[in-house]
C-alpha cells in the first residue's frame, strides 16, 4: 500500500502545524501541537521497534499528526472531523482511497 509522494510527512507536518497555529484555540492545552508531535514521535518508535514495513510507519505517522485536527471545533466527534480533515488533505494529494480510507481508520 505505497503512498503518493516521498516528502509527504514533511507536507503533513507544515500544515498540521500551521492548522494548530491559526485554528485550533489555546484552550487545548493537551490536545495541542505539542501533544500532537509527541504522539508523532511514539509512533514512530513503536512503528520502528515492530519493525513495521516504511509504508506502514509513514501511513501511521500521517494518521497522529491528524488525529486531534478536529479539536479545531471542539472535543465532541473530534475524531471523525480529524478523519475528514486528513481525508480532504491527502485527495488534494491524488492519494489513493484505500490508503485514506486506513489513515482514517487509524484516527477513529
Amino acid at each position: 500500500m505505497p503512498v503518493a509522494n516521498a516528502n509527504i510527512l514533511t507536507s503533513v507536518e507544515e500544515h498540521i502545524t500551521q492548522f494548530f497555529k491559526e485554528k485550533v484555540p489555546k484552550k487545548y492545552v493537551y490536545h495541542d501541537l505539542t501533544h500532537t508531535q509527541d504522539v508523532v514521535r511514539s509512533c514512530r518508535q513503536i512503528g520502528l521497534a515492530y519493525g513495521l514495513p516504511m509504508d506502514d510507519l509513514e501511513i501511521l505517522q500521517i494518521a497522529a499528526w491528524f488525529h486531534d485536527s478536529g479539536y479545531e471545533k471542539g472535543p465532541e466527534n473530534h475524531e471523525e472531523r480529524s478523519a475528514q480533515y486528513a481525508a480532504q488533505f491527502l485527495e488534494n494529494l491524488d492519494f489513493a482511497p484505500e490508503v485514506i480510507d486506513v489513515i482514517k481508520g487509524c484516527i477513529k
